[in-house]
């Protein structure tokens, strides 16, 4: 919190990683994965509506199973061509992303 004095980035100075901040929250992502939503960004607050919107049957918590059915990989490399920090993380995971 640097708010608190606390700094994250100047505490990793000198160290060997990558730190990726994945911005919004998890709900935020999955309603990230539907076309034409890729560069939305809504607060943890406004996004089950807007979710809703998308996916109507959402409801948490939600299973590997029921996102592998809706979601592709093609959905999350769209994401990742409008995220920097998305994509960094899908090259960490080994995951192509063109």
């Amino acid at each position: 919190n640097r708010l608190r004095g606390r700094d994250l980035f100047a505490g990793l100075a000198g160290e060997d990683l990558n730190l990726i901040r994945l911005v919004p929250n998890l709900e935020g992502l999955v309603l990230r994965l539907h076309p034409g939503c890729e560069n939305r960004t809504v607060s943890a607050q406004a996004v089950k509506p807007n979710l809703r919107k998308e996916w109507p049957e959402y409801a948490k918590p939600i299973s590997a199973l029921k996102l592998g059915r809706r979601f592709q990989l093609q959905d999350l490399q769209r994401v990742a061509r409008t995220d920097t920090n998305f994509r960094q993380t899908l090259e960490i995971l080994g995951l192509p992303f063109k």
